[in-house]
């Protein structure tokens, strides 16, 4: 039995929409990336559960995690299917968190089909800001590599929230990664700042950009 936490539900939003933008190259400060892919990719569930249509335990689940911020998962909205998981910033620990727990993640999704250990590839994911007013959102998206039951991970790519020109309806964004395959399923955390957002769609394909 996976182990899991409930908060309180945020509300849905809009349709489906891609834009453009730089960034900051995960781990390397100083250096700009275009998260935007190039050819952005339908989800798939050929590696990820990452629609989070099921309920937790099912392909993906919350962690006992020592990051701050509030979890939600609402079930209408989503930018795949309906369901998806919403991420607000808290200013400590509370509810499921504990500086003492084993989890970087807020949640994470566990491969259905092991993709490769070794080649670069692009991580996609939906994303649409949730904060009243359309105030921009301020933090760092992680994602991690880690196991199957949430209690070891290690960073794959961190993103400045601020740098993705999220918008109020979903858009499409991608990082590219090395070898998730590595690992067991992808973590996803949201912290630090002042945020609230929507994640759905998690999906891997070819790196986001040619010749990446």
């Amino acid at each position: 039995m996976r182990r899991s936490f409930m908060t309180i539900l945020l509300p849905a939003l809009s349709t489906l929409a891609i834009a453009c933008t730089n960034d900051l190259t995960p781990g390397s400060p100083g250096t700009m990336e275009n998260y935007v892919p190039d050819a952005p990719i339908a989800y798939d569930a050929r590696y990820l559960d990452g629609s989070f249509e099921g309920n937790q335990g099912f392909g993906w689940d919350t962690c006992y995690t020592r990051t701050p911020g509030k979890i939600a998962h609402p079930m209408t909205g989503g930018s795949d299917g309906t369901a998806y998981v919403t991420f607000e910033s808290a200013a400590a620990c509370e509810s499921g968190c504990s500086p003492t727990n084993p989890s970087s993640s807020h949640v994470y999704a566990w491969f259905s089909a092991a993709p490769s250990a070794t080649a670069r590839m692009g991580l996609y994911f939906d994303v649409k800001n949730l904060a009243a007013a359309g105030a921009a959102p301020t933090g760092v998206l992680r994602f991690y590599g880690t196991d199957t039951v949430c209690e070891q991970d290690s960073v794959l790519a961190e993103i400045d929230l601020a740098r993705l020109q999220m918008l109020s309806g979903w858009s499409t964004r991608c990082v590219t990664i090395t070898g998730p395959g590595s690992d067991t399923a992808i973590g996803v955390s949201v912290s630090d700042g002042a945020h609230a957002v929507g994640i759905d769609a998690l999906r891997l394909g070819p790196p986001c950009h040619a010749g990446s």
